[in-house]
């Protein structure tokens, strides 16, 4: 069968059971000797009910398979946002805009990255590190999960040092770790200026 029937009939089968969700297109007028300009199209799949596309392909081998008598279960784990502030954000304003600067003042009062993670089992590890601009760990964390959590919030930074920051872009690096394995990473950067 080619490519093309399959996704349509598959698009067909999960109909019923996800969320049709927008595209928009962009243009794209950057234009160099690879790329003529052209239209770029996001689709926003994170307004589906897992906030992932994943649920498709699920949804898609579930309705082609005998479902055994005790059920499935399907269990994930991973990262719904990260950032970098200039303080620890509030849980409610990581669920509206997910607050992330690209460019922070070397005089703000503190540098915060932050993660926000779920479907978390104990022994779950959390790791992150913020990085100054030459490479230097400004703070580190380690957190073991001693119970099942559907969401998890964590943050870690430092205050400014006497003199403001440094110039540069400063990193904030997060990973959960399951058993010894990554199972989900994140990179945020911002730049002081």
């Amino acid at each position: 069968m080619e490519w093309q029937a399959a996704i349509s009939e598959a698009g067909l089968r999960i109909a019923g059971h996800v969320r049709r969700t927008p595209v928009a297109t962009v243009r794209w007028e950057a234009r160099t000797a690879r790329f003529e300009a052209r239209a770029v199209r996001f689709k926003f799949e994170q307004m589906q009910h897992t906030g992932s596309f994943k649920v498709r392909g699920a949804f898609n081998t579930l309705l082609q398979a005998e479902v055994p008598e005790a059920g499935i279960v399907a269990a994930s784990g991973g990262l719904l946002s990260a950032g970098i502030f200039d303080r620890i954000p509030e849980y409610s304003e990581i669920w509206d805009d997910a607050p992330n600067r690209q460019r922070i003042s070397a005089h703000t009062e503190a540098i915060v990255h932050w993660a926000h993670f779920f479907g978390l089992r104990d022994g779950d590890v959390i790791e992150s590190e913020l990085l100054a601009p030459d490479r230097t760990v400004l703070a580190s964390s380690r957190h073991v999960m001693d119970r099942n959590r559907a969401t998890e919030f964590r943050a870690a930074g430092r205050r400014r040092p006497d003199g403001g920051w440094a110039a540069g872009i400063y990193v904030g690096k997060w990973r959960l770790l399951r058993n010894g394995a990554v199972v989900a990473e994140a990179s945020i950067s911002t730049q002081i200026e």
